[in-house]
């Protein structure tokens, strides 16, 4: 197996100085800014794993063939699907959890329930086939997934000239002999890139049929297609904070002066408070608005009033990385303190068949609880706790918010975490030995983070005043 490679700082900036250095945003492939589609790609290939919550699968044959009977029939229904023109368009990622009882999108739903009176909107959804969210949502809703197969098939006529196996051979060089990592430009754009391009196409008709007066989306690192799209046809695009905006991402951070093209940038990006307004080095126009749905999940929670000296709970939000020091961790943790429980969330994703991946130790612990339940999310357990550990989640900054102590344990990508340990909201650890210590003597953190400065309140009429602005253009927008 490839060794997995943290990124740091210093490869960071590293890569950042190397593109501008090489005037890599130079390159143009087939009309398009090939560099910047491309950009997070190599990053990822460079530290060799791409952590599963920014995952690009791309069409497999198999899930085709799964798929094949419900596409045909999806595909049978049309020709109309949506009854355009709409004033909004909402991109969804495959992020759900319960809310009032149903499997709703935490990042779209909630705006779209409290804009859908005043503002025509369409969703577009990358639900499995077999999901019914048409009735999940008050507004039209458009399945990505059998367009994706449509795409992907398209691809695969793509033609490529000399010129431009040339521009992929030349990147594969300069990415070897500056970072290690031998990459298979040509290959890769094969798969990714053809794809992009039939997306971009895609979206360009459909922004074209519907004409949206703005276009709103969370970005994975893979929404290129879309935003270069919106940009040709001067729609402006709203991007939707979804995690941490992290420092050491390439997919939202640029040099300071880089010839970047603007043409696959959002003009606006909602984020959750004033606390983030600086941490993207990119020239979008940050507008402070808040997170709805945490926002509803705290006004539900019942648990709030409850002292943090009687929540005898340490959630541990592992995400993607260092897992089998998280492993560590809470195995150690459940001795050293044992009249605390451990409550180890896993990501959705990683909830199938966990039970083969966790040594048996642990899973005998008395006060150890995996929770893989997926109708509960994380907002459902952090009332309930009164510490938690991770190394470069969003979920830190949400604990945070629910008064936790947090720690940051010293594995991975942990200097994304910098401002919050540098700034003495939060202990940066290297061990169980460490945490139980601070634990056991209820030591917190010198300074407490402004919850307003993290999460704006009044979040959904704060968006839909922003988005109201932005429609009616009393926001400018510059289209250059």
């Amino acid at each position: 197996m490839t060794e997995r490679r943290s990124i740091t700082p210093e490869l960071f900036e590293s890569f950042l100085a190397f593109e501008t250095e090489h005037q890599l945003f130079s390159y143009s492939v087939k009309g398009h800014p090939f560099w910047d589609y491309v950009r997070y790609y190599v990053m990822s290939c460079i530290i060799n794993f791409r952590p599963d919550h920014v995952r690009r699968r791309t069409v497999r044959y198999r899930d085709a063939a799964k798929d094949l009977p419900a596409t045909l029939a999806y595909f049978a229904s049309i020709p109309f699907r949506g009854r355009g023109p709409y004033d909004l368009m909402f991109f969804d990622l495959p992020r759900t959890s319960l809310l009032n009882g149903k499997c709703v999108n935490v990042l779209t739903f909630p705006i779209v329930e409290h804009l859908h009176p005043r503002f025509r909107i369409l969703v577009i959804n990358p639900s499995e086939l077999y999901e019914d969210i048409e009735k999940e949502y008050p507004v039209d809703v458009i399945r990505s997934r059998p367009y994706r197969y449509l795409d992907k098939a398209k691809s695969f006529w793509t033609q490529y000239s000399r010129a431009d196996l040339s521009v992929f051979n030349e990147i594969r060089l300069k990415v070897k002999a500056r970072f290690g990592a031998d990459i298979d430009m040509v290959a890769d754009a094969r798969r990714l890139y053809s794809f992009q391009l039939q997306e971009y196409r895609r979206y360009l008709r459909l922004f074209g049929c519907y004409s949206p007066k703005a276009v709103i989306y969370a970005d994975n690192g893979y929404m290129k297609p879309v935003i270069e799209a919106a940009r040709a046809l001067k729609i402006p695009t709203i991007e939707l904070q979804h995690s941490l905006l992290p420092s050491m991402s390439v997919y939202c951070n640029y040099q300071e002066c880089p010839p970047y093209p603007k043409t696959v940038l959002a003009d606006y990006l909602f984020t959750y408070g004033d606390y983030w307004n600086n941490r993207l080095r990119a020239p979008v126009r940050p507008i402070s608005v808040g997170y709805p749905f945490l926002e509803l999940k705290v006004k539900q929670s019942s648990h709030l009033d409850r002292p943090r000296s009687e929540r005898k709970n340490i959630i541990i939000a592992a995400g993607s990385y260092s897992k089998e020091e998280f492993i560590r961790v809470a195995l150690q943790l459940a001795d050293l303190v044992p009249d605390y429980n451990i409550l180890y969330k896993l990501k959705p994703e990683h909830s199938r068949n966990w039970q083969d991946h966790f040594p048996q130790e642990l899973l005998e612990k008395r006060n150890v609880k995996i929770l893989d339940d997926n109708a509960w999310s994380i907002y459902d357990y952090l009332p309930i706790c009164s510490c938690q550990i991770g190394t470069n989640s969003g979920a830190l900054y949400e604990g945070l918010y629910f008064g936790l102590t947090t720690f940051v344990l010293k594995t991975g990508w942990y200097e994304e975490m910098k401002p919050l340990y540098d700034g003495g909201y939060a202990f940066l650890v290297s061990s169980a030995e460490e945490i139980g210590d601070r634990i056991r003597r209820h030591m917190k953190p010198p300074n407490h983070i402004e919850k307003e400065s993290l999460f704006k309140s009044n979040s959904l009429e704060n968006m839909e005043r922003a988005i109201t602005d932005i429609v009616t253009h009393r926001i400018p927008i510059n289209h250059e």
